[in-house]
Protein backbone atom coordinates (compact mmCIF):
# COMPACT_ATOMS: atom_id res chain seq x y z
CA UNK A 1 0.00 0.00 0.00
CA UNK A 2 1.51 3.29 -0.84
CA UNK A 3 -0.04 6.57 1.35
CA UNK A 4 -1.54 9.08 -0.93
CA UNK A 5 -0.65 12.42 -0.19
CA UNK A 6 -2.77 15.38 -1.06
CA UNK A 7 -0.13 18.64 -0.63
CA UNK A 8 -2.24 21.40 0.60
CA UNK A 9 -1.53 24.16 2.42
CA UNK A 10 -1.95 24.22 6.44
CA UNK A 11 -4.25 27.07 7.26
CA UNK A 12 -2.11 29.56 8.49
CA UNK A 13 -4.71 30.75 10.80
CA UNK A 14 -4.07 27.57 12.44
CA UNK A 15 -0.33 28.07 12.14
CA UNK A 16 -0.36 31.42 13.67
CA UNK A 17 -2.18 30.78 16.40
CA UNK A 18 -0.36 27.79 17.42
CA UNK A 19 2.98 29.34 16.76
CA UNK A 20 4.65 25.74 16.60
CA UNK A 21 8.14 25.31 16.80
CA UNK A 22 9.15 22.61 13.52
CA UNK A 23 8.01 24.42 10.83
CA UNK A 24 8.32 21.11 8.20
CA UNK A 25 4.96 18.96 7.66
CA UNK A 26 3.87 16.14 6.36
CA UNK A 27 0.57 16.59 5.29
CA UNK A 28 -2.15 14.27 4.48
CA UNK A 29 -4.53 11.58 5.20
CA UNK A 30 -3.38 8.94 7.97
CA UNK A 31 -5.70 6.11 5.72
CA UNK A 32 -3.48 4.18 3.21
CA UNK A 33 -4.32 3.18 -0.55
CA UNK A 34 -2.94 1.40 -3.08
CA UNK A 35 -2.04 2.79 -6.28
CA UNK A 36 -4.76 1.09 -8.20
CA UNK A 37 -7.36 2.18 -5.88
CA UNK A 38 -5.88 6.00 -5.54
CA UNK A 39 -5.68 6.03 -9.44
CA UNK A 40 -9.94 4.42 -9.37
CA UNK A 41 -10.63 7.30 -7.19
CA UNK A 42 -8.68 10.11 -9.38
CA UNK A 43 -11.09 8.93 -12.44
CA UNK A 44 -14.31 8.50 -10.45
CA UNK A 45 -14.01 12.62 -9.07
CA UNK A 46 -13.93 12.77 -12.48
CA UNK A 47 -16.70 11.70 -13.60
CA UNK A 48 -14.60 8.80 -15.97
CA UNK A 49 -13.91 5.00 -14.63
CA UNK A 50 -10.34 3.88 -14.94
CA UNK A 51 -9.46 1.42 -17.74
CA UNK A 52 -6.28 -0.92 -16.54
CA UNK A 53 -4.58 -3.40 -19.04
CA UNK A 54 -2.04 -5.96 -17.98
CA UNK A 55 0.84 -5.86 -20.30
CA UNK A 56 1.09 -9.48 -20.48
CA UNK A 57 -1.70 -11.66 -18.58
CA UNK A 58 0.59 -14.25 -17.24
CA UNK A 59 3.54 -12.23 -16.03
CA UNK A 60 2.95 -10.74 -13.04
CA UNK A 61 2.75 -6.82 -12.86
CA UNK A 62 5.20 -6.62 -9.90
CA UNK A 63 7.92 -7.96 -12.49
CA UNK A 64 7.60 -5.10 -14.79
CA UNK A 65 5.99 -2.11 -12.58
CA UNK A 66 8.32 0.21 -11.27
CA UNK A 67 7.10 0.27 -8.02
CA UNK A 68 8.32 -2.65 -5.07
CA UNK A 69 5.65 -4.50 -3.35
CA UNK A 70 6.29 -2.43 -0.18
CA UNK A 71 4.54 0.37 2.12
CA UNK A 72 5.05 3.73 2.20
CA UNK A 73 3.46 6.12 4.92
CA UNK A 74 4.67 9.48 5.80
CA UNK A 75 4.17 10.43 9.61
CA UNK A 76 1.60 13.17 9.76
CA UNK A 77 1.33 13.37 13.08
CA UNK A 78 2.53 16.71 13.46
CA UNK A 79 -0.07 17.69 11.17
CA UNK A 80 -2.50 16.30 13.31
CA UNK A 81 -1.45 18.21 16.35
CA UNK A 82 -2.49 21.40 14.85
CA UNK A 83 -5.32 19.99 12.90
CA UNK A 84 -7.70 16.96 14.45
CA UNK A 85 -9.94 17.41 10.98
CA UNK A 86 -8.61 16.93 7.57
CA UNK A 87 -10.72 16.20 4.19
CA UNK A 88 -11.22 12.79 3.43
CA UNK A 89 -9.02 12.03 0.38
CA UNK A 90 -12.29 11.71 -2.08
CA UNK A 91 -13.34 15.18 -1.08
CA UNK A 92 -9.44 16.37 -1.49
CA UNK A 93 -8.89 14.81 -5.50
CA UNK A 94 -12.84 16.26 -5.83
CA UNK A 95 -11.86 19.76 -5.29
CA UNK A 96 -8.56 20.08 -6.53
CA UNK A 97 -10.34 18.21 -9.64
CA UNK A 98 -13.02 21.53 -9.74
CA UNK A 99 -10.23 24.06 -8.65
CA UNK A 100 -8.23 22.91 -11.93
CA UNK A 101 -11.19 23.17 -14.02
CA UNK A 102 -11.80 26.85 -13.01
CA UNK A 103 -8.02 27.72 -13.08
CA UNK A 104 -6.27 25.15 -15.89
CA UNK A 105 -5.01 28.49 -17.43
CA UNK A 106 -2.86 29.54 -14.29
CA UNK A 107 -1.11 26.09 -14.23
CA UNK A 108 1.93 25.81 -15.78
CA UNK A 109 1.56 22.60 -18.26
CA UNK A 110 4.95 20.99 -19.35
CA UNK A 111 4.88 20.31 -22.85
CA UNK A 112 4.20 16.56 -23.88
CA UNK A 113 6.94 14.91 -25.25
CA UNK A 114 6.43 11.95 -27.39
CA UNK A 115 8.72 9.29 -28.21
CA UNK A 116 8.86 6.98 -31.34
Amino acid sequence: MLQVIIFRLISIDILLAAKPSWHIFNVGNKETVSIRDWVELGYSVTGRQAEFVNIYDDIEQREYFSFYDYEYCLDVSKQYELMQEVKPLRDGLGEAFVWYQNNSDKVNKKPLLFVN
